[in-house]
């Protein structure tokens, strides 16, 4: 769904895309009030600020950036090129939002002290608060937020990736679970004063922030295993050269007798550098081809491509940075065969299967 998003201009050669939630909430915002419109209009600001800061910060220790997404009301995220960074440059790139957010925040408490009384101080005095917790918040070591990855980064100077990346998870775990016990007492014994369903809003609000970040740890956890069980596989055993070479120009019908003769569904084509491919062909229009210059390149899109000297845990983070559940193989300027996520999480789950199997066998001994 972010692919159907609009983007709305570059800074520093970096692409801004704004996720479609983020127009429907600030929308929604503008039916409530102009007031709360601006409010989050200008937060949405302050997160790019504070995701330029990242990627800004990666381009200038050589970390190569696809585009920075932003979605209200959770916030943004800077999608990465390359597939592996280190530690101390991760580190350097983590470090540099919150401390913009931070920076962000005291200007904002000085400027509303020269402000006069009024809805223009209230909201200013809001965005020093909201300013200083992103801050602060993305400091803590709580996945998937930057203060866990700033801590698997300091890990890695004594620990290895995953050994760091799972010491870091089981810190998010525990601060998640103190995080929804704080919420629940605070509630119940010190917001006394509030009506029940205010204290409920809060608490399902919390739980479901919590949801989102235990989830964002066990997604995280789940990825580092896929990295490490997959460091003894070869990128060329696990390509797969059945697919059809299309050309830029070809029209529906070429590519379904193309389709026909080779029996496959894989269509893949190179424009310029760029590595396109066809998702999906619907049987009516093959059938029925629709009028207009309807051709490869107008249906297909880009997808990441990786060479045959890539590692395979390379290969995972390509994918999964750059959302595509395909990956072409590149030898040269040509393309050789192409990898797919369903085939390489098979791959994965006989290797974890039987890893578990030599464990346990070992145990007996």
């Amino acid at each position: 769904m972010a692919d159907m998003s609009p983007y709305i201009g570059k800074i520093d050669g970096i692409n801004i895309q704004v996720h479609w939630i983020s127009i429907l909430f600030l929308l929604f915002t503008l039916l409530v009030g102009v007031y709360f419109f601006l409010l989050w209009f200008i937060i949405l600001l302050c997160i790019l600020l504070h995701e330029l800061a990242h990627s800004i910060t990666a381009k200038r220790n050589g970390v190569g950036i696809k585009k920075i997404l932003l979605v209200l009301p959770l916030g943004g995220g800077s999608v990465i090129k390359d597939p592996s960074i280190k530690p101390d440059v991760e580190f350097r790139i983590t470090l540099a939002g919150p401390l913009v957010s931070i920076i962000l925040g005291i200007a904002f408490g000085i400027l509303s002290i020269f402000i006069p009384g009024g809805m223009v101080k209230s909201m200013v005095q809001l965005l020093f608060l909201i300013n200083v917790a992103l801050g602060v918040l993305n400091l803590i070591p709580w996945f998937p937020l930057d203060g866990g990855r700033l801590l698997r980064s300091y890990l890695q100077k004594t620990h290895s990736f995953f050994d760091s990346t799972k010491i870091s998870v089981d810190v998010s775990k525990v601060l998640t679970a103190l995080f929804v016990a704080a919420t629940v007492v605070f509630a119940v014994f010190f917001m006394g004063h509030y009506s029940f369903a205010y204290r409920e809003f809060v608490i399902i609000i919390d739980i479901i922030m919590a949801m989102f970040i235990y989830s964002g740890a066990q997604g995280e956890m789940q990825a580092t295993y896929a990295k490490e069980y997959s460091k003894g596989m070869r990128t060329v055993d696990l390509m797969n050269t059945s697919f059809i070479l299309a050309k830029p120009t070809w029209n529906i019908r070429q590519i379904h007798e193309a389709m026909v003769k080779q029996h496959t569904h894989i269509i893949l084509f190179m424009a310029g550098k760029e590595v396109r491919y066809i998702p999906s062909i619907s049987y009516q229009s093959m059938r029925k081809p629709p009028e207009g210059a309807v051709t490869a390149m107008s249906i297909s899109k880009e997808i990441p491509s990786v060479s045959l000297s890539t590692s395979v845990p390379d290969v995972i983070d390509v994918m999964r940075n750059a959302e595509s559940p395909i990956v072409a193989v590149i030898k040269g300027s040509r393309i050789s065969g192409y990898i797919l996520a369903q085939h390489l999480e098979s791959m994965l789950a006989l290797k974890m299967q039987e890893a578990a199997i030599n464990k346990a066998a070992s145990r007996k001994q």
